[in-house]
C-alpha cells in the first residue's frame, strides 16, 4: 500500500513515469537509513 501511495503522489506532483521507480526506490532506502540512525541512536544512550 505505502508504494501504491508513494507512486500516487509522485503522479499528482508530475514526476516523470519513467523516472517514478527509481525515487520510490530512492524515498525508501532513504527511510531505511534514517530508521537504522535512529535505533542505533536509541540503543547507544543507555
Amino acid at each position: 500500500m505505502k508504494f501504491l501511495s508513494d507512486k500516487r503522489i509522485l503522479r499528482q506532483y508530475g514526476y516523470p513515469p519513467d523516472m517514478q521507480m527509481l525515487a520510490t526506490e530512492t524515498v525508501l532506502k532513504q527511510a531505511e537509513r534514517i530508521a537504522n540512525e535512529l535505533v542505533s541512536d536509541k540503543y547507544s544512550h543507555k
